[in-house]
């Protein structure tokens, strides 16, 4: 009975261990990405106005093609440019600090559980000493 236990424990302990390396893995890529993302963010906004260009002079173009083209330009594209930078990537920051902080409980959660199974193979080794006596 105590060797079923022994390896019902090793069992359970080797699955703790092999999530908490999952969950400290996914927390280390999120954590890695995150300079690449605000990176990202800070291009996007430094070149904003690039979807612009080019001005397109008074001599150039003219008439209802070209008001069109510099409507579509303003309304369409920038806007959907600011959208992105204004309310996705906030949102994409939000996403992600927030699986970390879950992550971060989970890792807590998954030590506290590694310490319990631990413990209780310990004692179950410690009472089959005590038996063998």
């Amino acid at each position: 009975m105590g060797e079923v236990l022994n390896v019902v424990f090793d069992s359970s302990l080797s699955s703790l261990y092999s999530k908490l390396a999952k969950k400290q893995d996914e927390l280390r890529r999120l954590q890695e990405i995150i300079p690449e993302l605000e990176q990202l963010y800070n291009d996007f906004a430094i070149n904003a106005l690039a979807c612009l260009e080019p001005s397109l002079a008074a001599d150039a173009w003219k008439g209802d093609i070209a008001s069109d083209f510099d409507e579509f330009r303003n309304r369409e594209v920038y806007d959907s440019y600011k959208q992105i930078l204004d309310e996705q990537f906030p949102q994409l920051f939000l996403i992600i600090q927030s699986k970390i902080e879950s992550l971060l409980e989970e890792i807590q959660a998954l030590h506290k559980a590694i310490a319990a199974a631990e413990a209780a193979a310990r004692e179950e080794k410690e009472a089959k000493a005590l038996q063998g006596k």
